[in-house]
C-alpha cells in the first residue's frame, strides 16, 4: 500500500479468556480510541468553539433521541478517539450511539463522514456481517419510527463539509451492529483476507480491489497454515492503522499491526 512513511509491524495476541471474543470494539477499546461516555459529557463536549455550531448539534441530537425515546431503552453514547480523526476533524467527533430495542435487538446510531482523502480506500470491497433484524415482522414499527426521527434530526445538522448525515443500524447482535455502523461512518474498513499462492501474479480480477501486506512468501505460509477467519482493519484517514487479525488453533487471535500515511 503506497504510505508517506515506513513504519515497523507490531505483533499482538488476543488472549480470549482475559479479553473476550475479538472485535472491533474490543480492539478500539483496548487501544484507548473508543471510551464510552456519559451523557453529560456528551452534551457538553460537542463542537464548542462555535455557540451557534454547538446548539445545532445538540438540537439535532436531541430531536433525534427524543423521537426513539419510547422505542429503546439501555441507552450507551461512545466517543471515537482516533489520533487521525482528531488532527483533521474535532470539530465533527464521532459519537456512536448504541442502545436496545424494545422488540430485543440492538440499534446503533453515529454521523456519517465525508473523507475525501480516502475514497480509494472506502471503495474497498468492504466485510459486512450479516443481520436478518431489519427483515422480522416485529420491527416494521420500529424502522419507521427510525426513518422519520433521522429525517428530522438530519435536517438540522449543521452544514460542514465533513459532516453527511446520520446513519443507523439495527442488527440481532450488538457486536453486529457496532462493526457494520463503523464501517458505515466511513471512518473504518474491513476487508476479508484473501490469499495469493503466487504473490507475484495478478490475475484474478478482484485482486486489483484487494490490500496485502508486503509479506515473504514463508511468512505468507506461516499465516495462513496457524490462522483462520482472516480480516484486514483498516482505522481511521489520512493516518491509518491497519491490523491483520487471525483465530488460532488455540481459538485466541493473533494480530499485525502497521501504519500508514495516505494524502
Amino acid at each position: 500500500m503506497p504510505s508517506e512513511g515506513d513504519y515497523p509491524y507490531e505483533i499482538f495476541l488476543w488472549d480470549v479468556q482475559a479479553k473476550g471474543e475479538f472485535s472491533l470494539e474490543g480492539l478500539l477499546r483496548k487501544r484507548s480510541e473508543l471510551a464510552k461516555v456519559e451523557l453529560d459529557y456528551f452534551w457538553q463536549t460537542l463542537p464548542s468553539d462555535n455557540l451557534s455550531l454547538k446548539q445545532k448539534f445538540i438540537n439535532a441530537y436531541q430531536t433525534l433521541l427524543e423521537s426513539l425515546q419510547p422505542h429503546i431503552t439501555g441507552l450507551e453514547v461512545y466517543e471515537l478517539k482516533t489520533s487521525r480523526f482528531v488532527e483533521k476533524y474535532s470539530k465533527a467527533t464521532v459519537y456512536m450511539i448504541l442502545a436496545e430495542t424494545i422488540t430485543g435487538d440492538y440499534l446503533g446510531i453515529s454521523i456519517c463522514l465525508d473523507f475525501t482523502e480516502i475514497q480509494d480506500l472506502n471503495a474497498l470491497p468492504c466485510f459486512e456481517i450479516r443481520d436478518f433484524a431489519l427483515t422480522k415482522s416485529e420491527n416494521i414499527e420500529l424502522v419507521v419510527a427510525i426513518e422519520s426521527a433521522l429525517d428530522k434530526a438530519n435536517s438540522l445538522l449543521p452544514k460542514m463539509n465533513e459532516v453527511s448525515e446520520f446513519i443507523w443500524q439495527i442488527g440481532e447482535k450488538r457486536d453486529s451492529v457496532f462493526q457494520n455502523l463503523a464501517v458505515a461512518t466511513k471512518h473504518f474498513t474491513i476487508q476479508e483476507y484473501i490469499y495469493k499462492k503466487n504473490e507475484d501474479e495478478d490475475n484474478d480480477e478482484r485482486d486489483s480491489f484487494s490490500f496485502s501486506f508486503c509479506f515473504s512468501k514463508s511468512t505468507y505460509e506461516l499465516i495462513n497454515t496457524n490462522l483462520t477467519n482472516l480480516r484486514y482493519y483498516f482505522v481511521g484517514a489520512v493516518r491509518i492503522d491497519i491490523y491483520l487479525v487471525g483465530e488460532g488453533n488455540n481459538g485466541d487471535f493473533i494480530g499485525i499491526h502497521t501504519k500508514v500515511v495516505w494524502t
